[in-house]
């Protein structure tokens, strides 16, 4: 999937905050990694896989 490496970067990023007490951060990345979730399942054709963690 091509957008695969952009959930996982959030993710990535997300933990990072979460690791670090960055908690206002921590918080939009979280939301980031929803949003790119939805639309990136709204942009997929059939086949697709969406990553979920």
């Amino acid at each position: 999937m091509p957008h695969a490496w952009l959930i996982k970067t959030l993710e990535d990023l997300c933990r990072y905050a979460r690791m670090n007490q960055l908690t206002e951060l921590s918080f939009h990345l979280e939301q980031a990694v929803l949003l790119a979730r939805l639309e990136v399942e709204n942009t997929a054709t059939a086949g697709e896989e969406i990553p979920h963690s």
